[in-house]
């Protein structure tokens, strides 16, 4: 008669906690992935820096998912991280490196660099919004130009630069309406460059209304997934926004 499976052994899993340095790299992956570091970039450097902490570290990276696998193949003990694709962050990713290195020169533990990793994810922009919304007229005003508008088109292209940098922070303020702020602005930019052509003619509205928008086109994501692409990792290169 066959031994019921209930009289089998069953493996036992490991249930411990994280110790400081898995810790700590969980946080690094998190907000690598989060401030727009490339896939291929990401894993090489987690993978890199678990090594020098003595944590061998294998991962894999999607764009809203992280896989963290830790110690030795035949013993490891995996992270998955539900996480939500961010924007290019130059500033912290440049922060971020600091605690890195600092960590891994033994100048603070893991967990103080953890701890200072999510500190600088919960910090405030380094501009407010108020210099971010006049920033997107600036942009405006400059692309009309380049676009080949006149003085005229430049004055309205910052006015419709303005009322599109209005509308999408006042919608990025709230993740549910965040997703709508693309499309929005696109018809505010049109609706904008309609009415200013027919307020202070002659303009030229296509020059007006591309300047309007050209601050939201995904520059730094769409460069980010070319070079994805390049390094064959293409599940991640398929997210653009």
């Amino acid at each position: 008669m066959m031994e019921s499976s209930t009289n089998m052994p069953q493996p036992t899993p490991d249930h411990g906690a994280l110790s400081d340095a898995e810790r700590f790299l969980v946080e690094l992956a998190r907000d690598l992935h989060r401030f727009g570091t490339p896939a291929h970039r990401l894993e090489e450097q987690v993978s890199r820096c678990g090594a020098r902490l003595g944590v061998p570290t294998t991962m894999f990276s999607l764009p809203t998912f992280l896989a963290l696998a830790f110690g030795p193949l035949d013993r490891q003990r995996v992270v998955n991280v539900r996480v939500d694709p961010g924007s290019t962050d130059l500033g912290r990713l440049h922060a971020m490196e600091g605690i890195q290195r600092r960590v891994l020169t033994g100048e603070i533990s893991p967990s103080v660099g953890a701890a200072s990793l999510r500190e600088l994810g919960a910090s405030p922009p380094a501009f407010n919004q108020w210099f971010t919304w006049a920033a997107y007229g600036l942009s405006a005003m400059a692309a009309t130009r380049f676009f080949g508008g006149d003085v005229r088109d430049a004055v309205a292209g910052a006015i419709v630069g303005l009322l599109v940098g209005g509308l999408s922070l006042a919608l990025n303020a709230h993740s549910d309406r965040a997703a709508l702020a693309e499309f929005l602005a696109g018809i505010v930019a049109t609706l904008g460059a309609w009415a200013l052509a027919h307020l202070m003619p002659p303009i030229t509205m296509g020059a007006v209304m591309l300047a309007g928008v050209v601050v939201l086109l995904p520059g730094f994501n769409m460069t980010r997934s070319l070079v994805e692409l390049a390094t064959r990792n293409l599940a991640a290169a398929s997210w653009v926004r």
